[in-house]
């Protein structure tokens, strides 16, 4: 049995590749952007199909080649080219090169686990979440532009999409000063909820083809979805397909010679939007300066602090005494993100609203290498409160007591990894669940 939605990933996916494959070997990139232009006509004849197909399948190739790369110089996995007998088409064998790579390594089977718990999180909500509470829902029968998020939504999706990024995961839709790509969160959630319209008829029916549309026609719909002009250029310009986006999902504007665009509907037939906003701020992130060096360390800067007072309150709420404080060991000031004191135990938590490696693995290679700063810096301040009790004392009195503390990196978004090097990586999405109703599962 095959899911539908295992279906038309893969045809989105294998639709990138293949464009990404036909831009090298034509030269469709535009030199500024990097955006794939393509031509304005193409006569569909037998030949061009056959060629698309081997792109297709050379573009696949190249990906498994780039992921075997990546595992060797990365992880330091085997990497054999051997030489290997096959069959031929009569009754004798021939020799193949045949590149030998170890299988998926541990930390991109967990990477693989957060993005599908990321998902799940999205759809119960979509599923459970109220329709009678979606009152600012509809576009105004005058014809004005919805107001983006939290004052409206422009439908339920999106509505899930703003919740979850927000309550759930720790990032601040509401704040205007969160900007990644030229645009604040809260117009990325609105303009890929506009293409989720706009890959649907007016029966509400999914379009199965491509749109093709005006940049002016582009831009006024976005527009009158709530975006400003500046907001909406920039979107039109970031999720356009080009050299290094992720996939159509990401991106799924053409770019055409004639200055035209087509939107590939299918790709935004049942968006999961929260996810998709995640995956283009993770790529995004993988940005590099002039040296070579990332640019961006995937961290939501500025928002540390909001997510720490989350686990604060979390405790607090359920009657847990727990602390967010500042402390000086001789003249240097640190900072404890939460202290919580659960009878014999002190928990410290070093706490982490990083996006999520998405599947990229020099992405997941930083990933590691900030989970293990974040194991250095929790352990340090394990040893601090252990050589100086006093420290803790001053912010829960000085009748508190423990017996052991157990230093734990916390991530907003949902990454754990067990127990390593004395230190657990845990996640809010499980340690909510787990203050709240007593039990994970």
């Amino acid at each position: 049995m095959v899911r539908p939605d295992a279906v038309i990933s893969g045809l989105v996916k294998d639709a990138g590749d293949t464009l990404v494959t036909l831009a090298y070997a034509h030269k469709w990139f535009e030199k500024d952007t990097n955006a794939i232009v393509i031509p304005a006509k193409v006569q569909i004849q037998e030949d061009i199909a056959f060629k698309a197909g081997n792109f297709s399948r050379a573009a696949s190739q190249w990906r498994c080649l780039e992921n075997a790369w990546d595992r060797s110089r990365l992880y330091k996995t085997r990497f054999l080219i051997r030489e290997q007998e096959f069959p031929d088409k009569g009754s004798g064998m021939h020799l193949c090169k045949v590149l030998e790579v170890s299988s998926v390594e541990n930390v991109e089977l967990m990477d693989r686990i957060a993005q599908l718990r990321l998902e799940q999180v999205f759809f119960q909500s979509q599923i459970y979440l109220d329709r009678a509470e979606l009152s600012k829902t509809t576009p105004s029968v005058s014809g004005d532009a919805i107001p983006l998020a939290k004052a409206g939504y422009l439908s339920l999706v999106e509505r899930v999409a703003v919740d979850i990024l927000d309550a759930y995961f720790h990032l601040p839709i509401d704040d205007d000063s969160v900007v990644i790509g030229e645009l604040p969160l809260k117009a990325w959630v609105r303009g890929y909820a506009h293409y989720e319209r706009l890959a649907h008829n007016a029966a509400g029916d999914p379009i199965f083809s491509y749109l093709r549309l005006s940049e002016a026609d582009l831009l006024n719909g976005l527009m009158k979805s709530g975006l400003l002009l500046e907001q909406a250029t920039a979107f039109v310009r970031l999720s356009t397909f080009s050299r290094g986006v992720a996939d159509l999902f990401d991106a799924p504007l053409l770019k055409v010679e004639d200055g035209s665009y087509l939107f590939f509907a299918p790709a935004f037939h049942a968006p999961v939007l929260g996810v998709l906003v995640l995956s283009r701020i993770s790529w995004l992130n993988r940005r590099r300066d002039e040296q070579g060096v990332p640019a961006n360390d995937s961290i939501f800067e500025n928002k540390g602090k909001f997510f720490e007072k989350r686990v604060v309150q979390l405790f607090t709420e359920a009657g847990i005494p727990a602390r967010s404080f500042k402390y000086k060991v001789a003249s240097t000031e640190y900072d404890c993100d939460a202290a919580v004191l659960i009878e014999d135990a002190l928990f410290v938590f070093e706490c982490k609203n990083r996006s999520l490696p998405m599947g990229h693995l020099p992405s997941i290679h930083y990933f590691i290498l900030a989970l293990d700063e974040g194991r250095r810096q929790v352990k340090r301040i394990v040893q601090q409160f252990t050589a100086d009790p006093e420290l803790v004392r001053a912010k829960f009195g000085v009748n508190a007591t423990w017996n052991r503390i157990v230093p734990i990196v916390l991530h907003a978004l949902p990454w754990s990894f067990g127990c390593s090097d004395g230190v657990y990586v845990y996640d809010w999405s499980a340690l909510s669940h787990l203050v709240s109703k007593g039990f994970t599962r």
